[in-house]
């Protein structure tokens, strides 16, 4: 599936709207944003996330000129002068936290943690490319028997990186549920809309990466407003509007173009829509999770993110594998759009609930 990877390439840091690339920086981002604003860390973790749209505008841009013009490999070196800067910067800006730390590093629990998710992680990804099945069966197994004692460790273990408090009960597993669907939906929608312009449409990579940018303004446009207007409606709302939206644009993406709009301008339009759904129901979203645990925001956005990104690997996984075994990837991916209607609408009713919060942490 080399069209996967290419399209894979295309997507941004940030590009879903969610600080998952380099999940380590996600999380400490996270924190280091709560830990700081203290009180209005509600209002600066939605603002912290509503930025990140805009590399959903820049990187889908310049992936498709480096594969229209350059090469693949030009898109892993934008980010090397980038990265030594933010480093430069952070080094200065960043506030210390040194001598802060409560309890010891979880060694033996992260390890566990990494085997057991690349390994299904992995697993699940071989399924899009003609599998050896008992090369993934093994890897299952061994995701199986890593989670299994992350789990056991993490009960027995007071510091453990991820507390087993922060995943029990109804509320916890409905909250990390929305963020399983809700990741699946929009790291999907990012990885598969722009291979879905080409296979159905024949559109070039640089017009299939700019449909990305339409859904960027898209989420730009509405979550700045929806983050500062938390404090007086809560989550709720938000997350119900949202996901309708997101359901409407994943649909109106599967049909063919009507009104006469060319298929760029339909998908485009299509995209800016799902992009409305996500600017309203991804900052409530990130605050309705960091709001179970708010003591312990840099954990609660680690495993609202691993859930988001387990989510979004098992629709490219199962997406692409259905689409290599058709006779048309295009129309195998446009079913795959009209099945995540649905998913998301029983959202819908889903977040009533979740806790709702209004005013201030």
């Amino acid at each position: 599936m080399p069209q996967v990877v290419d399209v894979l390439l295309d997507l941004p840091a940030g590009a879903e709207g969610d600080p998952h690339p380099g999940a380590a920086r996600g999380a400490s981002g996270t924190g280091i944003v709560a830990d700081f604003f203290g009180r209005d860390r509600d209002r600066a973790i939605g603002i912290f996330a509503s930025i990140y749209p805009i590399g959903g505008i820049i990187g889908p841009i310049l992936g498709g000129l480096f594969l229209t013009y350059w090469s693949w490999r030009g898109i892993f070196l934008v980010n090397v002068p980038i990265g030594v800067v933010a480093i430069g910067i952070g080094l200065f800006l960043l506030p210390n936290s040194r001598g802060r730390a409560k309890g010891r590093l979880d060694v033996i629990g992260s390890v566990l943690l990494l085997v057991g998710l690349i390994s299904a992680m992995l697993a699940t990804s071989l399924l899009s490319d003609d599998p050896n099945a008992a090369v993934v069966a093994s890897l299952y197994v061994v995701a199986a028997i890593a989670l299994v004692l992350f789990v056991r460790h993490s009960a027995r273990t007071p510091d453990a990186v991820i507390p087993m408090r922060l995943i029990r009960g109804r509320l916890f597993g409905i909250v990390l549920g929305i963020n399983f669907v809700a990741g699946a939906a929009t790291v999907g929608f990012g990885a598969l809309v722009p291979l879905f312009a080409q296979n159905q449409y024949g559109l070039s990579p640089l017009q299939s990466g700019t449909l990305l940018t339409a859904r960027a303004l898209g989420m730009i446009a509405v979550s700045g407003a929806t983050t500062f207007a938390l404090r007086r409606i809560g989550y709720r709302w938000p997350m119900g509007i949202g996901f309708t939206f997101m359901a409407i644009g994943f649909g109106l993406t599967a049909i063919p173009p009507l009104f006469g709009m060319s298929p760029y301008s339909w998908l485009a339009v299509s995209s800016a829509i799902t992009g409305i759904g996500m600017g309203a129901s991804i900052p409530s979203s990130n605050n309705a999770a960091l709001q179970l645990a708010p003591e312990n925001a840099a954990a609660m956005s680690g495993i609202r993110g691993m859930f988001r990104q387990t989510g979004g690997i098992v629709t490219i996984s199962v997406i692409g594998a259905a689409a290599a075994a058709s006779a048309s990837a295009g129309e195998a991916q446009a079913i795959a759009f009209l099945v995540f209607v649905p998913l998301l609408l029983v959202l819908v009713p889903l977040q009533r609930f979740v806790p709702d919060h209004r005013g201030s942490w």
